[in-house]
């Protein structure tokens, strides 16, 4: 097929959107559709006068459609998937959007970016992601979490909705060697409060007076002082060979990823510690608890006990191989390959 990719951004860039964009249009290519990239943003001379703007401002919402509506009308396509909703798309081809959360969703969960907007614009980007999910024949998501809402908050019917996954981009192969032997726990984050590291670091801590032997790798652009057993690496740029393969050893090197964010829609990174072979800690907050699904366990974000608990039992070398097993096995359906088939299965039954 034909299949015009609608995205605020460039969708083949690795950064954008958390890899989602590049992953899927990538895995449509290599699976042999033709991908045709439509970029919503705005040209340099709108861009100028729309500076004054909020990101997700109505008016400003308004010249990223017109320029999907232009650029579509330019083309020849079979089906549309539209990423996002700060655009409106109008098309008599099958359309789907493929979205991670709700803007319902992101009020719930009080996102201090999405709170630093007016509330005229939250309310209409609210509007117009309705709009998108009434006007598309499929809303495709990553996970049930995500899906509920659409169906729960929007009143979409359950079959127009189905949950297709999303795939790792940083896939390592898992090492056959890994050593259990002693705990080494592992966060790779840019967000230090809402990915939660402060708590982790405490919580380690806590467990070095159990495990004195016990490491913990930090990844993220961090300068603080480091606990005994804490190793700050920096930010490290995946595009860059020489970080991303220090991003792949620690992968290799590590027994347990955890991450217990304030809330988090569906962390790729999980998926990846599970096709690296690790269990995983995650929060109860989004749908993470999907795609670690056996491989490990999910905490309150609040709970330091819980979160203690759970590095402790992810501290016995048996059960950390364990888990690491189950959390492989669990990985496989999560790639972007068996997504895009799942999302082509959809545009081919509309």
């Amino acid at each position: 097929m034909r299949i015009a990719v609608c995205f605020l951004g460039d969708s083949s860039d690795p950064s954008a959107f958390s890899g989602i964009p590049s992953g899927v249009t990538k895995a449509l290519g290599d699976a042999g559709h033709t991908v045709l990239r439509v970029n919503t943003a705005l040209p340099p001379g709108p861009a100028r006068f729309a500076d004054r703007l909020p990101q997700f401002h109505p008016e400003r919402c308004i010249l990223h459609s017109r320029i999907a509506a232009s650029a579509l009308a330019r083309l020849e396509y079979d089906a549309v998937v539209q990423i996002g909703s700060e655009f409106t798309i109008d098309t008599d081809r099958p359309t789907v959007t493929y979205d991670d959360m709700t803007v319902v969703q992101h009020i719930r969960q009080n996102d201090d970016w999405f709170c630093t907007y007016p509330r005229r614009a939250r309310e209409a980007w609210r509007k117009r992601q309705a709009y998108a999910f009434a006007n598309a024949d499929r809303c495709c998501v990553l996970t049930r979490w995500a899906a509920d809402s659409i169906v729960q908050d929007y009143g979409q019917p359950e079959g127009k909705v189905p949950v297709i996954g999303l795939g790792g981009n940083n896939v390592i192969e898992r090492p056959a060697d890994r050593d259990w032997s002693r705990p080494r726990y592992l966060i790779v984050a840019k967000n230090w409060r809402r990915k939660n590291v402060p708590l982790v670091i405490e919580t380690f801590s806590r467990l070095r007076d159990v495990h004195p032997e016990a490491t913990l790798d930090v990844v993220g652009p961090y300068d603080v002082a480091a606990p005994p057993g804490v190793t700050l690496h920096g930010y490290r740029d995946l595009r860059i060979p020489a970080d991303r393969e220090t991003v792949e050893s620690l992968f290799r090197a590590a027994t347990c990823y955890v991450m217990p964010s304030t809330h988090e829609a569906a962390g790729l990174v999980f998926v990846e510690a599970g096709a690296a072979g690790i269990p995983s800690i995650g929060t109860t907050i989004g749908g993470v608890r999907e795609l670690i699904g056996p491989g490990g366990a999910v905490v309150d974000p609040t709970d330091a006990d819980a979160l203690l608990d759970q590095m402790l039992r992810m501290a016995d070398p048996a059960e950390a191989q364990r888990l690491g097993a189950l959390a492989a096995e669990h990985a496989r359906w999560y790639t972007w390959p068996a997504t895009v088939q799942r999302l082509v299965k959809v545009l081919e039954e509309i």
